[in-house]
């Protein structure tokens, strides 16, 4: 079944589900969905083993995914070259924010990546789309953040070696 054929649009525009169920597309349609209704699953309460999953899920990227250690790597060599290098706490914020940026998009990017191969086993061109669209994500959050590390370390390290 394609996306299309899971909610098929009406003459009058409006979708309705394959069950026959119409999906209110008012501005607070979206709002008035129970997600509990759809689901087999129940939200866990309790705060500690939200972390565990949480944490569960670091640890894989971390085993499972190459470009997480290069950037765990790469997250340390930055942070010990900006105390070497005595960069202001503005500085530090940037670096903070652009790093947690590229490790965010990087997480996202593998989570969409898993639901994509689950929900597209077969090669399918908008899985293609799903995939490339979420690796560009953490692309430009590399490239923002790389951009960051030169304008920052590098007057830095020229002060300092007095290039």
């Amino acid at each position: 079944m394609t996306h299309g054929d899971q909610a098929k649009k009406n003459p009058d525009d409006r979708l309705v589900t394959p069950e026959g169920e119409e999906i209110d597309q008012s501005l607070l349609g979206t709002v008035k969905i129970d997600p509990d209704a759809y689901t087999n699953t129940s939200k866990n309460p309790d705060q500690l083993a939200s972390t565990k999953y949480a944490i569960a899920g670091l640890l894989y990227l971390l085993v499972r995914e190459r470009s997480i250690r290069v950037l765990a790597v790469l997250t340390v060599g930055v942070v010990l070259a900006g105390l070497w290098l005595g960069i202001s706490l503005m500085g530090w914020a940037l670096l903070v924010i652009t790093l947690g940026m590229v490790w965010v998009t990087e997480c996202l990017n593998t989570a969409i990546e898993a639901v994509i191969d689950i929900a597209a086993p077969e090669p399918h061109p908008l899985a293609k789309v799903g995939k490339d669209v979420a690796a560009s994500a953490t692309f430009i959050s590399v490239i923002v953040f790389l951009l960051v590390v030169v304008l920052l370390l590098l007057p830095s390290a020229v002060r300092r070696w007095g290039w």
